[in-house]
């Protein structure tokens, strides 16, 4: 599968048994894991690059975030990058991501650039974004990340 044939089904999954239906999970779960870490790396990161403007972006980035950080693809991304595209549309009960990003490039990695990406706005939104990553992040034991 391609990023964009694993993002739909990822989506049309949220959208029609929500982020939380363990059968459901299990069979994107082992349809999922044969793919290419690049192909699934981006096409489960496309979910918090848009957002539809109602609930079920919560329920997609929900459950690409349960993907991202239990499958952990290994794919090389730019994190300033990915976060600049994340951000405006990050939904902020989705601890999964932070996690997920952390796992990749590490707890201070991940901080040192929000927090430099702090200075750089004054959108009130984004902020609240930013500082709600810190809080995740924050959150997690130093085994983690």
């Amino acid at each position: 599968m391609n990023r964009n044939e694993i993002s739909k089904m990822v989506e049309d999954s949220a959208d029609r048994f929500g982020a939380r239906n363990p059968q459901q999970y299990k069979f994107l779960r082992l349809r999922l894991m044969k793919n290419s870490a690049d192909e699934l790396g981006y096409g489960l990161l496309d979910l918090f690059f848009t957002a539809p403007g109602d609930h079920r972006n919560i329920e997609r980035q929900e459950l690409a975030g349960r993907l991202l950080l239990e499958l952990s693809p290994q794919f090389e991304f730019d994190l300033k990058t990915t976060l600049r595209m994340v951000l405006p549309n990050y939904e902020l009960s989705v601890e999964q991501l932070p996690q997920y990003l952390v796992g990749i490039f590490g707890k201070d990695e991940v901080t040192h650039v929000l927090q430099n990406m702090q200075g750089e706005t004054r959108d009130e939104q984004y902020l609240r974004n930013i500082q709600t990553m810190h809080f995740w992040i924050r959150g997690m034991s130093s085994s983690q990340g």
